[in-house]
């Protein structure tokens, strides 16, 4: 585990320190290895050697474990995380109510004109990262298979447009929709697919996913989010004109050998928020680049 600085030796409320705390004291709680093998060492300390996953998959138990996580992003002192100035409005980027910082993408070593990333903390369990975004600068739509993510906006504003995915169950399980659920609506998918492709059957191959589109929401420092297995699960993220940074919490992290791996897709039928549509995987968007980082007291992960 990469622990991050030590702003001083007791840990208190608002630091990076505190929040790791609530990770530590929930997380068990909230990941579990898949299977009951574990290790010891020294027959005290527990070594979880199976795969890791999410234990809960549904809204209201998800919200009930990670309170705690949610509360100390809340208490986050932006400010002491970033150890960046304050300036007038219009040199900076709003951190809260009446507050302004400089930015901190040109700080990042190596530089780079792309999204950066500092590493925070990363363990089996979860990550803990922050990522610098330039003025305008999006990430393009991705999904979080089998995760849940917490999102504390540092500074600066974001739109995000997010998708809930329903191709799939509360469980992560294949979900029969009510239009081809049931003897007529499978008697009709047979029949859709096999006479007219063009119509549904093209986007039952692998990886294309049912989804429905969310209103996009603007999000202000220090606002908090949230994204769930299913719900608001592939999202893109678009800063404004002064930037942003956003503090990710990842439960558990990606992990291609635990079905985990980041996916990018592009909406394939026209439609707006509140109405379904086809989403399709595509390779990382040449245009976007996220490199790590080093800034002050975050070191090159």
């Amino acid at each position: 585990m990469t622990s991050p600085p030590n702003f001083q030796d007791t840990i208190k409320r608002g630091t990076l320190q505190h929040l790791i705390e609530a990770l530590d004291d929930v997380i068990l709680e909230a990941v579990t290895p898949d299977g009951a093998g574990e290790e010891t060492l020294n027959g005290e300390t527990p070594i979880l050697v199976d795969r890791i996953k999410l234990k809960f998959t549904v809204k209201d138990e998800i919200d009930r474990i990670v309170e705690p996580i949610r509360k100390a992003l809340e208490l986050l002192n932006a400010e002491e995380v970033l150890l960046s100035k304050r300036v007038k409005k219009q040199n900076g980027a709003i951190l809260g109510p009446g507050i302004f910082i400089q930015p901190i993408h040109d700080e990042i070593q190596p530089r780079d004109s792309g999204i950066r990333y500092l590493c925070v903390s990363e363990t089996d369990l979860y990550t803990l990262g922050i990522f610098v975004f330039p003025p305008n600068a999006t990430i393009p739509l991705h999904d979080h298979p089998n995760m849940t993510v917490l999102s504390r906006v540092l500074y600066g504003d974001l739109k995000v447009k997010a998708f809930d995915n329903i191709s799939v169950g509360n469980m992560g399980e294949p979900n029969e929709s009510n239009e081809t659920s049931g003897f007529f609506g499978r008697w009709m998918k047979r029949i859709v697919s096999s006479t007219i492709p063009s119509l549904l059957g093209k986007y039952h191959k692998k990886g294309f996913i049912r989804a429905a589109e969310n209103e996009t929401v603007k999000l202000v420092a220090p606002d908090v989010t949230m994204l769930y297995p299913t719900l608001g699960n592939i999202h893109e993220f678009t800063a404004g004109k002064n930037g942003a940074a956003v503090l990710d919490v990842l439960l558990p992290p990606y992990n291609r050998d635990h079905d985990r791996d980041c996916t990018h897709y592009e909406k394939i039928e026209s439609g707006g928020p509140g109405e379904k549509c086809w989403m399709s995987p595509i390779p990382q968007p040449e245009w976007f680049s996220c490199k790590s980082g080093a800034y002050k007291h975050f070191e090159m992960s």
